[in-house]
């Protein structure tokens, strides 16, 4: 791991982004699947170009963080029966059950801080790397983290703006469910009765395609947004519709994979813990769940680093889709004139 960052000459820069903008103006570009193999492709490129950084930001930045998430998600499931008011702990008085709870609490809190934070430098760091590879620079992961300071702010920002909307949504479904329930319990028509039920389960399959597809799409376009462009929160989310205009049904297929797949190994998790299924699960050895435990935060890891690169260069395909120049932070006047050109070109060819 080098301090000293080695990048090619702007001129094999420019000729890099020229290749790799053609292949958006092929044909097969011009389709919403032929855009989707594309960024496939463009995955593959940068695992093999850039196979040592990504290492490095995977077993120092990625890992630590999916290994917290998994732990707090684990710890989640052990402590929730325990919260139970009619929980029965015949071992313990009033006084350790409190305490109990307390630590457990402290606990769970803790560690979602440090896999917030964790997540933040882990955005940070890929959306960076992704840019760079773009541009066609090396860079060494000792410049990753020097240049992670000068994005915490922007990322902490528009995360926090994510879990904002998340939650938002979460509390209107409440309200409105809740009033909507309130009401039918007011009256002894069948058919309004039908019409209240059927609207809360509207109002639930609305709020589960926000939550899981919707807001995710938009926070990973704004996190490109964020770390190219020096806007975050709401102008980055702003920004990030903008550019997902015509572009949107990529954006919600990555989207509804990402989160099956968590939500399948979050199943896992929960059948790991021991607290559902056959009594057998109960009886395996610690040092087996702990194996299998490790393998699943490490194939997890290389998901959730895979899934970032996908959407930092899905940003970077809507920025081409859209014929936008991408100016990382840093980019040289030379190579922002020269990519104004080609997109005038560009522009120019398609009308």
């Amino acid at each position: 791991m080098s301090s000293d960052a080695s990048s090619t000459t702007p001129d094999d820069s420019i000729q890099r982004m020229i290749h790799m903008r053609d292949e958006f103006y092929t044909d097969e570009g011009k389709t919403l699947c032929g855009l989707n193999r594309i960024l496939v492709n463009q995955i593959s490129k940068a695992l093999r170009e850039s196979v040592q950084l990504l290492i490095w930001i995977q077993f120092t930045l990625v890992l630590p963080a999916m290994l917290v998430f998994v732990c707090n998600l684990y710890n989640f499931l052990t402590l929730v029966p325990k919260l139970v008011p009619n929980a029965d702990f015949p071992d313990a008085d009033d006084a350790t059950l409190a305490r109990r709870k307390n630590y457990g609490l402290g606990i769970l809190f803790g560690l979602a801080v440090a896999y917030f934070l964790l997540t933040i430098n882990v955005l940070a760091a890929i959306n960076y790397a992704t840019g760079n590879i773009y541009k066609g620079h090396k860079v060494s992961f000792l410049d990753v983290l020097k240049a992670l300071p000068g994005l915490w702010k922007g990322f902490l920002i528009t995360t926090l703006w994510s879990s904002l909307l998340t939650y938002g949504a979460l509390l209107v479904l409440w309200i409105t469910a809740s009033l909507t329930l309130y009401f039918s319990y007011q009256t002894t028509n069948g058919p309004f009765i039908v019409v209240m039920y059927m609207t809360t389960l509207f109002l639930l399959l609305a709020f589960v395609f926000v939550s899981t597809t919707f807001i995710p799409a938009v926070t990973a376009v704004a996190n490109g947004v964020t770390c190219f462009e020096d806007c975050c929160g709401l102008k980055a989310f702003h920004k990030a519709m903008a550019l997902l205009e015509d572009l949107w049904l990529i954006a919600f297929k990555g989207a509804t994979f990402e989160s099956i797949s968590i939500r399948l190994v979050v199943i896992e998790i929960y059948m790991l813990s021991g607290f559902t299924g056959p009594s057998e699960l109960e009886e395996i050895q610690l040092w087996t769940k702990l194996l299998v435990g490790g393998v699943m935060v490490l194939m997890l890891s290389i998901y959730m680093q895979a899934s970032t690169m996908y959407w930092s260069l899905f940003y970077i395909t809507c920025k081409i889709y859209h014929h936008e120049s991408l100016e990382p932070r840093g980019s040289g006047q030379y190579e922002r004139i020269v990519l104004n050109e080609i997109d005038s070109e560009s522009v120019g060819e398609r009308v």
